[in-house]
Formats: structure tokens, sequence, C-alpha cells
């Protein structure tokens, strides 16, 4: 079993050794080479207001009217409502058979008072416990077990009460911006685009963030969040702008956050 890809799926940039509002003005540009995507995309870009003003009077001469070359902001939300596997008990990924068919996630102990909750992720015959903690600074994974075998609470264990640490998903998710993740800092993840829509063949997806890791290969790996599911989709994306679904979302059940 590809241990770095049950990783990205359970903890969407690396569980394990990991990783993870509306502007004022936006500009929109295409994001996909799928013909079955679309998607609306608010980038950072500056925006150059040039204002003419034309008299409607033959004799009188037009004027002209310049305004400030101001930046647009950048696009920025709170990750909150976007953090994978803590809204249902149980989610289910279809993949594309390079690395595995089915993978499912289950919920076993929810957030504690301190926000420290456990899930496993189950592919292939194979099970890896994840400890995450939810800090006002954003999604944390605190330790991983391979070999999971036997259902057991591990959110106290001395690996999860260690100062080793990964970051997920920062607590803001500015557009443009790129954070570190890993044990030891090893990944870098950017936080590429915010879209408006996108749709992976028949299921259309709204207000999705996308999250981006460059490899070593020249490919792109992109990490898809939608509002209260987390993590949708998990595509890699060629240089010569073919792209493929390594992962995708098929089914949630057990609603926890009402």
């Amino acid at each position: 079993m590809n241990r770095y890809l049950i990783r990205s799926l359970a903890c969407f940039l690396c569980l394990g050794q990991l990783f993870q509002g509306i502007p004022s003005a936006h500009a929109e540009e295409s994001h996909t080479n799928n013909p079955e995507e679309s998607s609306e995309v608010y980038s950072q870009e500056s925006i150059v207001e040039d204002q003419t003003e034309t008299s409607l009077d033959d004799h009188q001469e037009s004027a002209e009217e310049n305004t400030e070359t101001r930046p647009e902001p950048a696009f920025s939300i709170a990750s909150n409502n976007f953090l994978p596997f803590v809204q249902y008990i149980n989610y289910k990924y279809q993949g594309d058979g390079t690395y595995f068919d089915f993978q499912n996630i289950i919920m076993e102990y929810p957030p504690d008072a301190n926000g420290i909750f456990q899930i496993s992720a189950f592919s292939n015959g194979e099970a890896v416990a994840y400890i995450l903690q939810i800090r006002n600074t954003g999604l944390y994974e605190l330790a991983c077990y391979h070999d999971y075998n036997i259902v057991e609470d591990l959110r106290y264990s001395q690996e999860a009460s260690s100062t080793t640490e990964s970051l997920i998903l920062p607590s803001q998710l500015t557009v443009g911006s790129s954070f570190q993740s890993g044990y030891n800092n090893e990944r870098l993840i950017r936080i590429e685009a915010y879209l408006e829509q996108i749709q992976f063949g028949q299921q259309l997806y709204q207000q999705v963030m996308q999250l981006a890791e460059d490899q070593a290969d020249g490919s792109q790996i992109n990490y898809y969040l939608a509002p209260s599911y987390g993590l949708i989709i998990v595509e890699r994306a060629y240089p010569d702008g073919s792209s493929q679904i390594l992962a995708q979302l098929t089914e949630t059940d057990g609603n926890l956050i009402q």
C-alpha cells in the first residue's frame, strides 16, 4: 500500500508526516484542463481603474480622470468550516485504482474539551489511526499509528502527548499564502485559489478552496476542500496540462454538527 497516499487522504496533505467571506474585487480565470470541470477563481491580481469621462456636448473638451492603482486584497476565509473529517462520523472515498479503489475514514473518538480527536483510515485491508487537535491556530496532527488492528483510545498516549506535531490546516486560508507542514516542516503547501464553483463529473461543488503541493517530477497535487465536508478531491496535475483524480469523496454518514 502506498503510505504517502494514505496520509494525503487521511489528512489531506500528509497526515503522519504531514501537512494541509468574498473578496471585494476578483478576476476570473480557467483553472482546469478537463472539459467536465469548470470553475470561477478568485486570485491575487492588481486592478487599475482608468476612468474616462466624455462630455455629451460636441463643443466640450473631453477630460480623463486617472485613479490610483491599488492591489486587489487577497481572498481570506477562516478554515473552521473546511476542516476534514470533523463534520461526519464516516467519509468514503473512491480511488482511481492507482493506489487504492476505496478508502473509509471513521471518527472513532470525537473532539474532547481540548479539541483532540481520533480517526482511522481503512483501505486495502490496512488501517491507520491518526490523533488530531483543533486549536485556535489551526488543525494539527499529534500522532500516527500504522498496523492499527484493535480499536482503542490513543488520544492521550505518550506519542500524542509529545511536542512533535504537524500543521494540517492553518486557522486562516489566504489565497497566495503558503505554510509548512510535516513533523519537520518538510512540506510546503500553497493556498492556491478560491473557487466559486467547480464541477467534477456530475458533482458540482461551491465555495471551494484549492490547496497545492509541488512534486519532484514536476507535477502538482491539488487538494480541494468544500464547506462542511473538508477534503472532497485529491488530484494530480501534470505539466502538459492533463490531470488525474486520485480520490473523490463519494459518501458521508452521521452528521456530528447540526
